[in-house]
């Protein structure tokens, strides 16, 4: 998935990282495929979050952060990327609230400069990819 990211134009500036130790070993996987390095923050907080306490920390960004990326765990992320996505790529959404499987990159969009005003149902999904769809490319 890190592969596919870096050759797909996918580069968070920041990324934060439960510290469960499989959301770390996740990161340490991927952090080589980053041509630019962003700045990580493993945060205790994130481990099995509850959708609306991701979305209370993605709230809590400062303004400045473009794009940021969430390695967590279910159901907490696949419920908040649900929430989020209000409209985008039709076949993405529809996929996404199937599963969000193990490794799966949901990428959403939103015209809001300020993070605290993120809200539910607000924003594009630009693109829903499980590591199966990957396979698939290939």
């Amino acid at each position: 998935m890190a592969r596919w990211m870096a050759e797909n134009g996918v580069a968070p500036e920041l990324v934060l990282v439960s510290t469960a130790r499989r959301c770390r070993e996740t990161w340490a996987a991927m952090q080589a495929e980053f041509a630019s390095r962003p700045a990580v923050e493993f945060e205790a907080g994130l481990y099995l979050a509850a959708a609306g306490d991701l979305l209370a920390r993605l709230r809590r960004l400062p303004a400045g952060r473009r794009e940021v990326m969430l390695i967590g765990h279910n159901p907490g992320l696949h419920e908040l990327a649900v929430s989020l996505a209000g409209a985008g790529d039709g076949v993405g959404r529809r996929r996404l609230h199937e599963k969000f499987s193990t490794g799966a990159l949901a990428t959403l969009s939103s015209p809001a400069s300020e993070w605290s005003g993120l809200s539910p149902g607000r924003l594009d999904l630009v693109r829903f990819i499980r590591p199966s769809d990957i396979v698939e490319e290939q």
